[in-house]
């Protein structure tokens, strides 16, 4: 304990804070925390900023952390769930040590961060990673895959993604999305159910199902930011394939 509170004190005398203000080190645990992902808790860290004293912050505080503690488990098991179980112990191993960059990075991140803004935005910052986060506008497959979950495939159909090749939209259906372009060939459409197709290649893809005697029903739409187009609007829309 003498030698956390030595370690405190020299931290307060580098990084002086405003009088009654905790110091930057625990403005740096706030980036650090070893949570996979931003939880809806972390939205509550500008509360910790408007701490008058030393009480409420570490009331408030102890609050927050409490809440983000699950995150780590929860996380985890979401990570093993979802990975094939011939690689979960590599990835999992990645997961558990990469954290430790990642809190190494905070460390720099928040320094500058307190340095010019004060250690009350090192609270504030959080919150706004928190809600981008949630914004669906900024994360398309996302959205593209709450549009699949509102229209499922039939057992053991594959989904195409026509025009829209983020790895992440294959994370998030899994390993029956196959990327094609405008004109798939037989292969790729054998077993094929449905389709999300960047609206750029609509019209080809479409003329490339009638070509084969096939039509498209569209079932729902996305639309997202393309990071692709340098920052342009990209729309996907959700067909249904059928027999013409």
């Amino acid at each position: 304990m003498g030698a956390l509170l030595r370690q405190l004190r020299l931290a307060a005398r580098h990084f002086p804070c405003d009088a009654g203000s905790p110091s930057i080190t625990t403005g740096i645990s706030a980036f650090s925390a070893p949570t996979p992902n931003f939880g809806p808790s972390i939205l509550a860290m500008p509360l910790v900023a408007l701490s008058p004293n030393w009480v409420t912050f570490v009331a408030i505080y102890s609050v927050v952390r409490f809440a983000l503690n699950g995150e780590w488990a929860v996380g985890s098991m979401l990570v093993a769930e979802t990975w094939p179980a011939r690689l979960r112990g590599m990835v999992l191993s990645v997961d558990r040590s990469a954290w430790g960059i990642g809190a190494a990075l905070a460390g720099t991140i928040v320094t500058f961060v307190v340095t010019v803004w004060g250690w009350r935005a090192a609270f504030v910052l959080p919150a706004a990673f928190a809600v981008a986060a949630h914004l669906d506008y900024l994360w398309p497959s996302r959205s593209a895959a709450a549009a699949l979950a509102r229209h499922p495939p039939s057992p053991g159909e594959a989904v195409l993604s026509v025009g829209y090749s983020e790895p992440s939209l294959v994370f998030l259906l899994g390993t029956a999305t196959r990327l094609v372009t405008a004109q798939p060939g037989d292969g790729q459409l054998a077993g094929a159910g449905m389709a999300l197709v960047n609206y750029r290649y609509d019209a080809e893809f479409l003329r490339s199902l009638a070509h084969r005697g096939l039509t498209a029903r569209a079932l729902d739409r996305v639309e997202g930011l393309d990071y692709s187009a340098r920052g342009g609007k990209l729309v996907l829309t959700l067909y249904r394939l059928e027999p013409g």
